[in-house]
This record gives structure tokens, sequence and C-alpha cells, in this order.
């Protein structure tokens, strides 16, 4: 098997081969065994410090797809100690993700793969990337990187007038919403669920797109929605007048997502920060 020969010659790799290493299994999908897993960990925390700006940003990225163990979870791990450390003041940001060949969508990778890995993305990392988005045609997003902004903004509880408006302009309504994947649209409805980019109005969009053109088949995409349904209820705007037929398409992607009720008994609860600080537990 080729996980079972990578497993002997990966730590022979050059640190710019691994990196297409690892960005080739992630586009792969699926899970890693487990002793090549532990492999491409440790080969990647002696390479990480030594990476190009983009290739540094794109195996952070495939590190969070692949789940890979001990970069995130403890202070001395990789990448804590990497970025945990600028965010308290004791480090500063690597420069190679300063410099102009670390484009604004490889800026994207990199805060929409460290809360896939539990690490919040230093501020000064978010301020950064804010710069790249104001200036203009050389800050724009592929849509695939405006839907990741957002739900790593969301994920972060990190609130930004920019990412409203990528939330919005290149998201949403840069193409026909039938073009987005179902993980795509999930991702939108979790990042407008969040209380800094909650609107109404785009949420029932995307509710009312699903009602009508979307067989919700994944897990992911079904539950989203009922919290997305969920969250218009009690805290949406109807707009009136009522576009015709508006409620009956809600009430059939209600019936359509409520047939596995026990879908959120099977995830893993990952609550964040934000929602910690404000979450309370009905006695």
């Amino acid at each position: 098997k080729l996980e079972a020969a990578l497993v002997h010659v990966v730590h022979e790799l050059k640190p710019l081969e691994f990196v297409m290493v690892l960005s080739a299994l992630a586009r792969r999908g699926g899970a890693l065994e487990v002793h090549l897993a532990e492999e491409l960990s440790a080969v990647m925390a002696g390479a990480l410090a030594r990476l190009p700006g983009p290739e540094m940003a794109v195996a952070v990225h495939s590190a969070a797809r692949l789940s890979l163990p001990g970069l995130a979870e403890g202070a001395d791990a990789p990448l804590a100690s990497l970025f945990q450390t600028v965010e308290s003041g004791r480090g500063k940001l690597p420069e190679v993700l300063m410099t102009s060949k670390c484009s604004t969508d490889h800026l994207v990778l990199l805060v929409h793969g460290l809360p896939k890995l539990l690490l919040q993305p230093p501020t000064a990392l978010w301020e950064l990337l804010a710069e790249r988005l104001q200036q203009g045609p050389q800050g724009q997003l592929s849509r695939a990187n405006a839907v990741r902004l957002c739900l790593a903004a969301a994920k972060s509880d990190w609130t930004d007038r920019l990412v409203k408006q990528v939330l919005a302009q290149d998201a949403i309504h840069a193409a026909p919403l039938r073009a987005l994947t179902d993980e795509a649209l999930a991702a939108l409805v979790y990042a407008m669920l969040h209380p800094y980019y909650f609107d109404s109005a785009l949420l029932l969009e995307l509710l009312l797109h699903a009602a009508s053109d979307r067989q919700v088949q994944s897990q992911s995409l079904g539950l989203q929605l009922r919290l997305g349904l969920a969250g218009f209820r009690l805290l949406g705007q109807w707009p009136l007048p009522l576009a015709a037929g508006t409620y009956t398409s809600l009430r059939a992607l209600e019936a359509a997502t409520v047939a596995r009720p026990s879908w959120s008994d099977q995830l893993r609860s990952r609550p964040s920060a934000f929602q910690s600080d404000v979450q309370l537990e009905a006695k």
C-alpha cells in the first residue's frame, strides 16, 4: 500500500517535497493509517520553521484536514509554540508570512487551518490578513477561500467589517448558490449563526435555496440547516411582504432534515471560546 511505503520514506523528503505529499494526502481525503499520521506529524514539527510562507500555510491547512496528532496539543507543541507566543507578545509572526509571495489566499488557508486544530489564530495574523483584503484586486479571494475565511472568523470569534463584506459579496452573492458544495453551504449557515455575523435576510436566502434546490443527504448539511432553521425562528425577522411559498418552503426543509434526530449525538462537542463564555446550562 502507498501509505505503508510512505511511512518509511517520508522523513527523507525535502521540506517542499513533504508539503506536496501532505497536500496530496489531504486532497485525497479519508483517515490516515496511525503510524503514517504520527510520522507526518514528526516530520512537520521539524520542517515547519524552515518552510516558506506559502508552503507553511498549505502545510498547516493540510495537517488540519488530516487531523495530524501532536501539532497543537500543549504549549510546547510546534504550532502552539509558534503562534501562541505571538498572541502573548513573546514572539512575532514568521516573516515568511509577510512577504508578497504569501498571498491573501495563503493567509486564509492558515486562519482556516488553525481553528480546525483547536488553535486560535493570533490577532497579528488577522490584522495582516485584513491589510491584504484592503489591497483591492490583489486581495480578492476565490469563492472557496471566501467561505473558508467566514467559517474561520466564526470559529475564532473574530469580528471584522471586511469579513462581513466578504460573506455577502464573495461567499454568497459571487455566483449562483447552486454552485456551492454542500460543505460550503453548511459552513456559510454556521458562520451566519454567529452573533458577529448574523443576518436574517442572508440566512433566509440560504435556507430557501436549500429548500428548493438541494437534496439534503449529508449529515453535516442536514444538521446545520436544522440549526439554521432554529436560529432564524428564534432570532430572525420575517421580510414583509412574504414571497409566495416562503413559509411552505421552510416547512418542507424542516421535514427534510428531521429524519435523523440522533445526528447530534454522534458529533463531538467543540464549543468556541465565545460560546463557552456565554452558554448557560438549564437546570
